[in-house]
């Protein structure tokens, strides 16, 4: 860098300029000689001091450049998406802490390294094809900051462990202090100084012509004289200036009179090639028809008595070997105000200029930091005026940069919560802390330009540029986040509550067998005591008890199996008048005297596909809700069954309906149940379909009742909607699909039973089941009725009988789940054994394997153990007369 330390200072330079006017006083040869001599060196006085001022100047831009460095490195290492610079080669050549941690590698691991090794291989090839467009500027846009290509895309890229992640990748390129192409890369989850020019200069010169205007006085000779003998002097003084610096001397039309040595010196020029030749044809500026240009105003302006000044570039040896030079030509006039001669002088300001493209390549570098940046960055003053405001921010608040710049960043903040900010950005400015990274602290709440509040995520930093104290705000919108949080939430929830389910029906599936064969046993030996009983009949009331209680019992397990979704379905075209008016019926034995029951079905209500024993167990549970929820007040339960055109006005006024409607619109069946209970409050309601809730004292309600009506609903693919308000009663809807085929009038399903014979004539039955006393029970049940039955507890025992004889039975009834081979498993072992032999299961639990295996196992008919006697007696006359199916 230039100093004045290199040659005289301005101090030292008067002194010597003092002592060579005495020298030139004591011989007085001219008086005006002496008198544009002084001129002429007080010129080169003031432009001296104006050289020192550039220095200042000089020492001010690299100060600058130092805090933008700072503030950039600052920017640059704390910024929450990684950055990568490469070359053309695809090199990687530097990269932040933040690029390091996506990929789990130490940052030194990175640079040197091809980036397409991060890349996956399937991406590999889009993203060279993307770098390329952008290296070469096809077809994308050049963002106003740089005269530069932008491109964004999304890649996956691999981590240190071999997994691969996502990243949305922003590509611009730049040029670097080589002039070579690089790309700028952000991912989001140079100069070195240029070669010095040569030192060297050649001989000082001076024109063997005549100062001044050549057709002027009759004192020109002495004038010339006076000038002659002090040429030594003026050379003296010229030179004095140092290496860094050229002085010169032009005629008033700029041809050159003098040049000092440290301009000759540049690029070896001989005075012979430079005196009296116009000064845009010197050497120094063969190399710039531009720079030529400039000089010629620059000679025009200065002849008319406006000096000029400005940075240009000159050449040495050779044409690529460039000095930055700041340039100024002074018109010097004589004692009429005529301009007498041009002083050219320039100083060398090669680290000047190093310095202001080190500064520029730093502050375009930030900037498109700062514009590539996905979130909205925004930098205040002291005053909070904004003086950043980065693409994002524009794209975040929905306001231009141009409206945004000098306002207040209070526009962007919610008014409730300008006293907290305010007290917050005080406190961290007064505080030690530089910055307060990303999530580091608690979501605070921005406003757009259209009024509309949005949660953010910040990090803040402040710093001092100069005097000048800034803040910078990183700010992300978090909204889609939290939404995709709250989807998550209720994703988890619906999770617990699925695993609850399968718990519940593993449980359910775990017990039914057991359960349903104490229950068979329990209600077999009831019917036989009831029929053993005589006329005793207070015993027969106390039997009658016995078997309501087995048979809740055995409907609470069927209601937990189709709550849990492990009870075999059956979907058939179902009027749902007729089980409406069933429900009604059997529930209106049960009612008390102060709560009323109605029922109201329109005429032309279409069937549904539904199971109309599970219809019918939604309207008992939810009329039991409803008499539960009256408690002992008088009340009312009302069914209501019409149809409703589904439509998109219709759904949109129902919102629970939009998936239904999506699937199915059109006529929908409606069925509600309503009551004048007491009503629930929001957050009751927000619950009610849980499993296992319930507002009921403990042992009063088990908390499933509502959650089967939910698992029922949605298994038949409709839609449930409760509406209630405390003190104003319950409404629980139910929509239906309609069914696709209406069905003819169903045929009464006594009409297809098969007829029961008074007696068994004798029929030969096979009975198996692990369960001893169902064993016993099925011989009781049936024996007396004439059957021959054979019991085993062993099914493996059992076919080995029947393999001794294959004749020797007319039937087998097994159970189904037996410890060591099942239902299905003995039928094809029947099959094997006997093909023409009927085989009927008996189960207290039919399971979808069941369901679906049944025929192919050779099964005729599945029973249920809780048939009793009737039940057993009209299975084992359908399978003889029908007999196995083939």
């Amino acid at each position: 860098m230039y100093s004045m330390t290199k040659f005289e200072s301005a101090a030292q330079l008067r002194l010597r300029v003092e002592a060579a006017l005495k020298a030139m006083d004591a011989q007085a040869p001219v008086a005006e000689s002496a008198l544009s001599i002084k001129a002429l060196l007080h010129d080169l006085t003031v432009h001296q001091a104006e050289l020192e001022r550039q220095n200042h100047e000089l020492r001010q831009s690299q100060q600058a450049l130092a805090v933008s460095q700072e503030g950039y490195v600052s920017l640059y290492e704390m910024a929450p998406v990684g950055f990568c610079t490469v070359n053309a080669a695809g090199l990687v050549l530097a990269c932040n802490a933040m690029a390091a941690s996506m990929l789990g590698l130490e940052r030194s691991l990175i640079p040197g390294r091809l980036l397409t090794q991060f890349i996956s291989s399937e991406d590999v090839a889009p993203f060279l094809r993307l770098s390329q467009e952008v290296l070469q500027g096809t077809g994308v846009a050049s963002p106003p900051f740089v005269d530069s290509q932008t491109a964004v895309g999304e890649l996956r890229m691999v981590h240190k462990n071999g997994s691969l992640f996502a990243v949305q990748i922003r590509m611009t390129d730049a040029v670097d202090t080589h002039g070579e192409r690089i790309l700028q890369i952000a991912l989001s989850h140079t100069e070195a100084p240029a070669t010095p020019a040569s030192s060297g200069f050649g001989e000082l010169g001076i024109a063997p012509g005549k100062l001044g205007n050549h057709s002027e006085t009759t004192d020109q000779e002495r004038l010339e004289n006076a000038v002659l003998e002090n040429d030594a002097m003026l050379r003296r003084v010229v030179d004095g200036f140092g290496p860094n610096v050229f002085v010169g001397l032009l005629t008033p039309d700029g041809r050159v009179l003098m040049v000092n040595q440290s301009a000759m010196a540049l690029g070896n020029v001989r005075w012979s090639d430079v005196v009296n030749q116009p000064v845009e044809r010197a050497p120094w500026f063969r190399h710039s028809e531009v720079t030529k240009q400039q000089l010629r105003r620059a000679v025009l302006l200065a002849s008319q008595g406006t000096p000029s000044r400005f940075d240009m570039q000159i050449c040495g040896d050779n044409e690529q070997t460039l000095t930055w030079i700041d340039f100024s030509l002074q018109p010097v006039l004589d004692a009429s105000g005529q301009v007498s001669y041009l002083v050219p002088s320039a100083l060398v300001v090669q680290d000047r200029k190093q310095a202001e493209e080190q500064l520029l390549e730093s502050e375009n570098r930030l900037a498109g930091i700062v514009d590539m940046a996905l979130d909205a960055i925004i930098t205040v003053d002291a005053a909070q005026r904004i003086v950043v405001f980065n693409p994002a921010a524009e794209a975040m608040f929905r306001l231009p940069q141009s409206e945004a710049l000098g306002q207040s960043l209070e526009r962007f903040i919610p008014a409730r919560f300008r006293t907290d900010h305010r007290r917050h950005m005080e406190g961290f400015a007064g505080g030690q802390a530089r910055a307060k990274p990303m999530m580091a602290g608690r979501p605070v709440v921005g406003v757009r330009a259209d009024g509309q509040e949005f949660p953010l995520e910040a990090s803040i930093s402040h710093g001092k540029v100069g005097e000048a104290q800034l803040f910078t705000v990183v700010l992300r919108d978090i909204t889609l986040r939290l939404q995709v949080e709250r989807e998550k939430s209720a994703i988890e929830e619906q999770l617990r509550q699925s695993q609850k389910i399968e718990a519940i029906g593993t449980l359910a599936g775990g017990i039914a067998h057991d359960f349903n064969n104490a229950l068979a046993v329990i209600q077999g030996n009831t019917q036989l005591a009831l029929e053993d009983i005589g006329a005793n009949e207070l015993a027969k009331q106390s039997l009658a008890e016995i078997q309501k209680a087995s048979t809740r019992a055995r409907n609470l397990v069927q209601q937990i199996l189709s709550f849990s979704r492990r009870q075999a379905t059956q979907y058939l075209p179902v009027d749902l008048a007729p089980v409406a008016r069933e429900s009604v019926r059997l529930l209106s034995a049960a009612l008390p005297a102060r709560v009323s029951i109605l029922v109201d079905c329109d005429a032309d209500v279409p069937a549904v596909m539904a199971d109309a024993g599970q219809i019918e167990q939604i309207l008992i549970n939810l009329s039991t809700n409803a008499l539960q929820a009256i408690g002992e007040q008088n009340g009312r339960i009302e069914i209501r069954l019409d149809c409703v055109e589904l439509d998109a006005s219709y759904a949109k006024h129902h919102p629970s309906l939009i998936a239904l409607h999506a699937k199915q619109p059109g006529r929908t069946v409606r069925l509600a149940v309503s009551d004048t209970g007491p009503g629930m409050n929001a957050a009751t309601m927000d619950r009610i379909f849980e499993p296992f809730f319930t507002t009921k004292p403990v042992g009063s309600g088990t908390g499933l009742g509502l959650s089967v009506v939910h698992g029922i609903t949605q298994s038949h693919g409709g839609a449930i909607e409760v509406a209630s308000q405390p003190g104003q009663g319950t409404v629980f809807t139910l929509y239906l699909p309609m069914a696709q085929k209406q069905p003819a009038h169903p045929v009464a399903r006594e009409e297809t039973r098969a007829s029961v014979s008074p007696g068994g004539g004798n029929k030969r039955v096979l009975y198996i089941d692990d369960e001893a006393s169902l064993v016993v029970l099925a011989k009781r049940l049936l024996e007396p009725h004439g059957y021959l039955v054979t019991g085993y507890t062993d099914p493996v025992e059992a076919l080995a009988v029947l393999r001794a004889d294959p004749q020797a039975f007319d039937v087998v009834i097994t159970d189904y789940n037996m410890p060591n081979m099942s239902g299905l498993d003995v039928a094809r072992e029947v099959r094997e054994i006997q093909s023409n032999l009927p085989v009927a299961i008996a189960s207290g639990f039919a399971d979808e394997t069941l369901q679906l295996q049944y025929t192919e196992a050779g099964v005729q008919e599945i029973v249920s153990k809780l048939g009793a006697m009737e039940g057993l007696r009209a299975v084992i006359e359908r399978a003889v007369k029908t007999g196995p199916p083939t």
